[in-house]
């Protein structure tokens, strides 16, 4: 572990060192080679104290910025610590790649072979998943989420290199249930995840009798009795004043004489506003009382004429309705 360290540390000082030598593209100016130089060195001191996420924000940044080998083998070694083996091989893949160029410092040469080593190192430890899929027929739409990401039709079968630890695998076909299992992958480890879609049950059908089928519950006798509901409703304010102004006819005004009340307390018009009163509330109450007595009676009948709770396929609204000497009301319960 020390030697390792230590060649880590070597390769990390010669990307410093060899940030002056020049890059492989177009010349950064003087202010972004400044930037790339701190930017090495925080991640250098992060990377000697393991705080390796710290470090890849920093190597990231000054790579980004100069592109050569040193910058690019130091951000692959740290994708390494932190086990994302697949994005550190490919940074390494990519310092490989870069162009070799006779004035080159030595620097930019060791860091292509670091980086061609730990390409084959992270070869062999980068775990694999191989996923197949057993129940839809061939040429299915057969979906395939490998940690959110939907892998291609072409790829089925094949083994897919993944970075070590948890994995999720989500496998849909149309007529199918949806599976979804979770697997561990250590590194160098091959994988094989075998995923059987079972048939979707199907949804069961109506075996009620036909004429049943074809009947549905009416909605108009909720409406209707909540109609009458109001009208007996406002039957019973009517009546009720009417008893408060026949109290107060009988009260103040004890004799009827001439076509009107003898009222001794009242002046003419007075009593004549009370017995308005009185008659308009008797009219009044017997025609709501009346409105409201036949929607009840016309909602009962076309509740009792819907099919059964048995067979309906929502509750219909219940009406209850009441009359009394004073008035008359009902009651609603259900939904419309």
């Amino acid at each position: 572990m020390r030697k390792a360290r230590a060649a880590v540390a070597a390769v990390l000082v010669a990307a410093g060192v060899a940030l002056s030598a020049g890059p492989l593209r177009a010349e950064p100016t003087g202010a972004e080679q400044e930037i790339a130089r701190v930017r090495m060195a925080e991640g250098r001191a992060r990377f000697a104290k393991s705080d390796f996420q710290g470090a890849l924000t920093a190597f990231t940044e000054a790579d980004e910025i100069m592109k050569v080998p040193t910058t690019g083998i130091a951000r692959a070694l740290t994708q390494q610590r932190l086990k994302r083996l697949l994005d550190a091989r490919d940074i390494a893949l990519r310092v490989m790649r870069y162009p070799v160029s006779p004035s080159e410092p030595p620097e930019f040469t060791k860091a292509r072979v670091e980086a061609a080593k730990l390409s084959e190192e992270l070869l062999a430890r980068i775990p694999a998943i191989e996923i197949t899929v057993e129940g839809p027929p061939s040429g299915a739409a057969v979906v395939v989420k490998l940690d959110g990401s939907v892998l291609p039709r072409s790829a089925a079968g094949l083994r897919r290199m993944v970075d070590p630890g948890r994995h999720t695998i989500t496998v849909a076909a149309p007529g199918y249930m949806t599976e979804r299992l979770t697997v561990m992958a250590a590194q160098g480890d091959v994988v094989p995840v075998e995923v059987v879609l079972r048939s979707a049950p199907l949804a069961a059908p109506d075996v009620r009798r036909p004429e049943l089928q074809a009947r549905s519950t009416p909605r108009w006798p909720g409406w209707v009795g909540a109609g009458g509901a109001l009208a007996s409703a406002a039957a019973a304010v009517f009546a009720a004043d009417f008893g408060i102004a026949q109290r107060a006819v009988d009260r103040r005004c004890p004799t009827y004489e001439g076509g009107g009340y003898d009222c001794p307390s009242l002046t003419a018009a007075q009593a004549r506003d009370l017995e308005a009163r009185r008659n308009r509330d008797l009219v009044l109450a017997i025609s709501f009382g009346g409105v409201g007595a036949g929607a009840l009676v016309a909602a009962a009948v076309g509740y009792l004429s819907a099919p059964s709770s048995r067979e309906r396929a929502r509750p219909t609204p219940t009406v209850t309705g009441w009359v009394a000497s004073s008035g008359g009301g009902g009651v609603i319960q259900g939904s419309f």
